[in-house]
């Protein structure tokens, strides 16, 4: 028995001493950094240093890597007591165009899988180049090597984090938070008491989160659109209130009535299962038939398009499915007028991406044309009409996003998919 605790304080001894304990900071100011990638065991192997910038990990003989964006890296074979990391600068290639577009960010090693401006700074998912896409089964983007990081206005990072995950993206909520989807989670990132993600149920994000598309105070506009069936609604919901209020009912009508027409194709047996599950949930036969036969899947399948829109103290809703715009003002009250000429044409001819409001409160339409070229238009406020205000510069770009006065986006320099960086242009 003795010779057994003897045995079991040795190995404890041993683990004790294998461990190493480091802080890393910033080399000028010493403060802190959080978030920090280390890792050893020929990179098998890693860590995130924490809010006071510690890490504890185990020895190793293959040395040891850090990295954090917005300072230069390190390849240390032993790890000090403090790791001091200094401030690098990351410049965009330069390319031989004139009278482009401002650079924002670009690096040869990190590169831009989606950005948001939360709380009016620069937040950006970033990925390591060799490390860019995991498939899913889902049919979801996920990048590998993923980083979470922010930038001021003089183009300084100012956090980022290493994600332990494949990520997917980042959802800016019309209600101010920022979360950031992964290959099985979802983090919030929070500023107090430091910036941080907190981790928060899938299903609350989900049902509480997701649907919301705009925000007044305690008063929100909620949508229940999913991607397999052609309709959905916008409701109008006062927190505290038993009930929510219908808004606008969104369909593609041909879609609908292609879909509730599979069931009289179904043989008798599947048509009776299809009236059972009527009766068991109250979902009406036809449409239970349609999901039977797969026609969300098919080609003649359309989803039903609607953008909602955030004003000062009210909200609209650009119905393109069926060519309508409805107004909901903050106590709920309704108007409803179809589109005018502009707007008919405009969708006809170009797919209408996004709406979004400038900070003169004016509306902007993303609009997508053939060969990739994406056309900005204004909405006038006195006549209501389409003004043309540009064509962005290159072809091909994604995540069109107004924000003051600029208009910023993703694009691929060098036509390879896995070196998308951040531009932007003046309206």
């Amino acid at each position: 028995m003795i010779r057994v605790v003897i045995i079991m304080l040795c190995f404890v001894a041993v683990n004790l001493k294998a461990q190493v304990k480091s802080v890393v900071v910033e080399s000028e100011i010493r403060q802190p950094i959080q978030g920090v990638l280390v890792e050893w065991g020929n990179k098998k192997k890693a860590t995130v240093s924490d809010q006071q910038g510690r890490i504890e990990i185990a020895q190793s003989k293959s040395g040891y890597i850090i990295q954090s964006i917005g300072f230069e890296s390190q390849n240390l074979t032993v790890l000090p007591d403090t790791i001091f990391l200094i401030q690098s600068i990351y410049a965009l290639p330069s390319i031989s165009v004139s009278s482009a577009p401002d650079s924002v960010f670009g690096h040869k090693q990190y590169h831009v899988a989606d950005f948001v401006f939360w709380n009016n700074q620069l937040t950006m998912l970033l990925y390591e180049h060799e490390k860019y896409f995991k498939k899913s089964t889902e049919g979801r983007e996920l990048w590998e090597g993923a980083w979470i990081a922010q930038m001021n206005e003089k183009g300084k990072i100012t956090f980022s984090f290493a994600i332990s995950e494949p990520a997917e993206r980042l959802h800016l909520s019309p209600t101010g938070e920022c979360y950031l989807l992964t290959e099985n989670h979802v983090f919030q990132l929070v500023n107090e008491p430091s910036k941080n993600l907190v981790l928060v149920s899938s299903e609350f994000f989900r049902e509480q989160v997701l649907p919301i598309s705009g925000s007044v105070g305690n008063k929100i506009i909620f949508q229940t659109f999913t991607e397999d069936f052609p309709e959905y609604a916008y409701y109008f919901y006062e927190k505290g209130k038993e009930s929510a209020q219908l808004v606008e009912q969104v369909a593609d009508s041909m879609t609908l009535e292609l879909f509730k027409s599979q069931y009289k194709y179904l043989p008798g047996y599947k048509k009776k299962e299809a009236l059972q599950i009527q009766l068991d949930t109250g979902i009406p036969k036809e449409i239970v038939g349609g999901y039977m036969t797969g026609f969300q899947h098919d080609l003649y399948y359309h989803d039903p398009k609607a953008i909602a829109v955030q004003l000062k103290s009210s909200w609209e809703i650009y119905n393109f499915s069926q060519s309508r715009k409805t107004t909901v003002d903050s106590v709920g009250q309704i108007v409803t007028t179809d589109f005018n000429a502009d707007l008919i044409e405009l969708e006809k001819k170009h797919e209408v991406v996004s709406i979004q409001k400038m900070s003169n409160g004016n509306l902007i339409f993303i609009v997508k044309g053939k060969n990739g070229y994406v056309d900005l238009f204004q909405s006038n406020s006195v006549t209501g009409k389409l003004e043309k205000m540009k064509t962005l510069y290159w072809n091909y770009t994604k995540h069109v996003t107004v924000h003051q006065s600029k208009v910023y986006y993703l694009y691929r320099p060098f036509e390879s998919r896995e070196t998308w960086y951040i531009y932007s242009e003046k309206l």
